[in-house]
């Protein structure tokens, strides 16, 4: 058996790296998919946003990789889920990436298009 890494997703950003109107749903719904594939030990965005919060840190972040590092320390997580959105006629395409902390490689990246009734 192996140990489970622990993971935590952030806030997923608009391509331009601000906030998305449908960044902290995604983000959350993703959460809960990935604590029912019971792969990972997963972190509760909302507890660990609170604590992030107090040094200075943000799960609402795109930041460069030295950022996410202190993230991932400051959580002791082995790999941070970061995501994109980009809206594109009548939906949005969703990028998500799982970005391992120690080596700053990306060990999974998918992209799904979302259609959206408007």
């Amino acid at each position: 058996m192996f140990n489970k890494q622990r993971l935590i997703v952030l806030t997923f950003t608009g391509t331009d790296g601000g906030k998305n109107q449908y960044g902290p749903l995604l983000s959350e719904k993703l959460t809960t998919e990935l604590v029912k594939k019971d792969r990972f030990h997963i972190l509760d965005r909302m507890v660990h946003e609170r604590a992030l919060k107090e040094k200075g840190l943000s799960l609402e972040t795109n930041g460069d990789m030295a950022t996410l590092r202190k993230i991932g320390e400051e959580l002791k997580v082995d790999i941070l889920v970061t995501g994109i959105v980009s809206a594109y006629q009548d939906g949005l395409f969703v990028n998500t990436r799982l970005i391992e902390i120690k080596s700053g490689l990306i060990l999974k990246a998918e992209e799904v298009f979302v259609p959206i009734d408007l």
